[in-house]
């Protein structure tokens, strides 16, 4: 009967093979602290948010902006800018 590769076998002669190291450590703790800073920031923002108490924010103006490829208007007294 033949033998399996992966068989623990303490009579063997053969070596084992070597079980491979587990690296997941780091990243586990790293999406760890990622959860927890998604969890804060999303505290953070409700709490921002509560301190308006149904309350919009003050409007504010809309700048002027002129179009494209139109000059600024200079008064008659003034010299053109360069």
């Amino acid at each position: 009967m033949a033998r399996s590769r992966n068989r623990d076998d303490s009579d063997d002669d053969t070596p084992k093979r070597p079980q491979q190291v587990r690296r997941d450590g780091p990243y586990v703790v790293m999406l760890f602290i990622t959860l927890v800073a998604v969890a804060a920031g999303c505290a953070l923002l409700y709490l921002d948010n509560d301190q308006y108490g149904g309350k919009s924010p003050p409007k504010e103006g809309a700048p002027n902006v002129r179009p494209l490829g139109q000059e600024l208007k200079a008064d008659a007294g003034t010299p053109p800018a360069p």
